[in-house]
């Protein structure tokens, strides 16, 4: 994950971003950012719909960028 924030993210930093999101918005990164899933095949998994999983990647990590450059 630390690579979607550039390579000036300190590795605590990003940890403590990631542990302060929501389960659920942790898996949608882990299975789009880490390992490249579809938002359609998360959407699947989740029993959602593309959308929802679009707005929940894009909250994490706009939350995560948020955390990281205070």
């Amino acid at each position: 994950v630390a690579g979607v924030f550039g390579g000036d993210a300190d590795g605590d930093a990003v940890r403590r971003a990631w542990a302060a999101l929501p389960e659920r918005e942790r898996v949608v990164v882990l299975w789009s950012v880490i390992d490249g899933a579809t938002l359609r095949d998360i959407a699947a998994w989740l029993g959602t719909n593309k959308s929802r999983v679009d707005r929940l990647r894009r909250k994490a990590l706009d939350q995560m960028r948020k955390e990281l450059e205070s």
